[in-house]
C-alpha cells in the first residue's frame, strides 16, 4: 500500500496543485480553491517569509540620495527593465518588444541581484556604479551582431531599480501595472519555487510585499519619472498595437509590425508564463480574481486601500 504524502511536503503541495489543475479544467472552482489552499499551505510551511527583512531592505534601498550616487558612462546594448511582479504581464511585454530583431530578450536575468549584493558589500552610500555595469555586462549571454537593446524581466528589479539606475544611465524602465487581485490569483494558482517569492504561499504576506512593491514603485517615480514608463496591463491586452508603440517608442526601439503579434516570437521563455505567451493576446484574464473573491479574501483585506486608490471594493 502507498504511503500517503506528509501534508507538510513538497510532494504533497505539487499533488495539491496538480489536483487544482484538474478541479479548474472541470469548472469545480469549489473543489479548486479547497486544493489551492492545502498546496500552498504545505508550501508556507516550508517557505517562510520574513516581513521584517523585507521592510529593512525596502527602507536601505529607497534611503538612497539618487542625485548623489555616482553614474556609470552608458554602454550599448541598451538595457530595457521591464518591472513589476510575478505573474502580471512582464513576459507578454517582453515578448512584444524582442519581436523587433535588434532587441534581445534576457529573461529572468540574475544581474540585477549581482548588482544589489555589490552594493550591499560595498555600501549603499558608496555604490560603484562602473564596477557594478562591468560585472552586470559581463554575465550577459552572447546576442546577435546588431543588437541595440536588451530586456531584462528579472522579478524584484523593481527593489534595485535606484541603483540599476545609476550602473545604467541610458536604461529605460517599463513597469507593468495590473489589478494586484489578478496577480494575487496567479500565483496562488501557480507553484512558483524560487527563494525570493516566499510570500505567494501565505496570503498575508503576499499583501504586504504587493503592498511594498507598490512603495517602491511610488518612491522611484518621484526621483526618476522621466525614465520610467507605466504600462497598463489592461490597456496592453485590448490594445497591445497602441501600448507597445508607446512603450517601444519610450525605450527607442523602432515599431514593426511583428511586434503586434508577440505569440508568433519564438523566442525561449523559461517563466510560468511559457504557455500563455503562444496564445493570441486576449483579455480573458482581467478581472478573473471574482471567479476565486472568497478563496481571495485573506489577500484583499490586508490590501493597503490608500497604496491602490483605484481598486473597486
Amino acid at each position: 500500500m502507498q504511503k500517503a504524502a506528509d501534508p507538510k511536503s513538497k510532494d504533497f503541495a505539487l499533488i495539491s496543485f496538480a489536483r487544482a489543475v484538474i478541479c479548474k479544467q472541470a469548472a469545480d472552482l469549489t473543489g479548486e480553491a479547497q486544493q489551492l489552499k492545502l498546496a500552498n499551505r504545505a508550501e508556507a510551511d516550508r517557505h517562510r517569509y520574513d516581513a521584517r527583512r523585507a521592510d529593512t531592505a525596502f527602507a536601505d534601498l529607497t534611503g538612497l540620495d539618487i542625485a548623489t550616487l555616482p553614474q556609470a558612462a552608458p554602454e550599448d546594448p541598451v538595457p530595457v527593465f521591464v518591472l513589476g511582479l510575478p505573474r502580471s504581464g512582464t513576459s507578454l511585454l517582453e515578448q512584444v518588444l524582442t519581436a523587433s530583431a535588434p532587441v534581445f530578450g534576457c529573461g529572468e536575468f540574475v544581474g540585477g541581484e549581482a548588482v544589489e549584493a555589490l552594493a550591499r558589500k560595498q555600501g549603499y552610500a558608496h555604490f560603484p556604479a562602473a564596477e557594478a555595469a562591468a560585472l552586470y555586462r559581463s554575465k550577459l549571454p552572447e546576442m546577435p551582431a546588431g543588437t541595440t537593446h536588451f530586456v531584462d524581466k528579472l522579478p524584484g528589479n523593481y527593489k534595485h531599480l535606484g541603483l540599476l539606475a545609476a550602473a545604467f544611465p541610458n536604461a529605460r524602465f517599463l513597469q507593468l501595472d495590473r489589478d494586484p487581485r489578478d496577480v494575487a490569483l496567479s500565483m496562488w494558482r501557480a507553484y512558483l519555487s524560487a527563494p525570493a517569492l516566499s510570500y505567494v504561499y501565505d496570503q498575508t504576506a503576499m499583501a504586504h510585499e504587493v503592498n511594498l512593491y507598490q512603495r517602491y514603485m511610488a518612491h522611484w517615480k518621484s526621483a526618476l519619472a522621466d525614465r520610467i514608463l507605466t504600462v497598463p496591463y489592461e490597456q496592453l491586452v485590448t490594445d497591445i498595437e497602441a501600448v507597445g508603440q508607446d512603450a517601444a517608442a519610450f525605450c527607442g526601439i523602432r515599431w514593426t509590425a511583428d511586434m503586434a503579434t508577440p505569440e508568433t516570437n519564438r523566442a525561449i521563455v523559461r517563466t510560468a508564463s511559457a504557455l500563455q505567451v503562444r496564445e493570441k493576446v486576449h483579455a480573458q484574464s482581467v478581472g478573473l480574481w471574482r471567479t476565486q473573491e472568497k478563496a481571495l479574501a485573506e489577500f484583499t483585506a490586508h490590501l493597503d486601500p490608500a497604496l491602490w486608490p483605484g481598486l473597486d471594493r
